[in-house]
C-alpha cells in the first residue's frame, strides 16, 4: 500500500475511533467490518444461487401432436413442428385393417410398433427446418412432419 492509501486508511481508521497504533482495536476494527462485509454479501449470494437453479429447473416447452392409425392412414398426416423444440407425437392405432402397425422415422432412427388401441409415444427433438417423412413399415401409409 503506498503512503497515499495508508493516510488515507488510517484517516478513515481514526474518525471511527481506531488507531493504526492500538493493535487491539485496530485487530477488532478489521473484524467487525469482514464480519458486516460477509453478513451484507450472503443473502445476495443465496439469492442468486437460488435464482439460478430455478432458472434451470424450469420445464421446457414440449410440443405435442396425436396421431391416428386406421383403415385411411394416419390422421392428422402433416403436423407442423418447431425447429430445436423438443416434440412429443403419440400415435394411436385403431383399427386392424392396416398395415400402420408400427411407424418409422427414417430421419430420427425411429421405429416404434404400434399396438392396437394403445397411445405410443415418439419423443425426438427436430433439429432443422423442413419436411421429415413418416411412414408405416411397408412405406404405405405416410405422413410428414413440417419443421420450421
Amino acid at each position: 500500500m503506498g503512503i497515499q492509501g495508508l493516510a488515507l486508511l488510517c484517516a478513515f481508521c481514526a474518525s471511527c475511533g481506531y488507531s493504526l497504533y492500538n493493535g487491539a482495536n485496530w485487530e477488532e476494527f478489521i473484524m467487525r467490518k469482514s464480519l458486516t462485509i460477509l453478513l451484507t454479501l450472503v443473502p445476495f449470494i443465496a439469492l442468486a444461487g437460488f435464482t439460478l437453479a430455478q432458472q434451470k429447473k424450469a420445464p421446457a416447452e414440449v410440443q405435442t401432436a396425436n396421431v391416428t392409425a386406421n383403415a385411411q392412414g394416419y390422421q392428422p398426416a402433416s403436423i407442423d413442428l418447431k425447429a430445436n423444440v423438443p416434440a412429443k407425437i403419440t400415435f394411436v392405432r385403431q383399427s386392424n385393417d392396416t398395415c400402420a402397425t408400427e411407424v418409422v422415422i427414417p430421419d430420427y432412427n425411429i421405429k416404434k410398433d404400434l399396438p392396437l388401441n394403445k397411445p405410443v409415444d415418439v419423443e425426438f427433438t427436430p433439429t432443422k427446418a423442413g419436411t421429415v417423412n413418416f411412414a408405416c413399415g411397408m412405406n404405405m401409409f405416410r405422413g410428414k412432419l413440417v419443421v420450421k
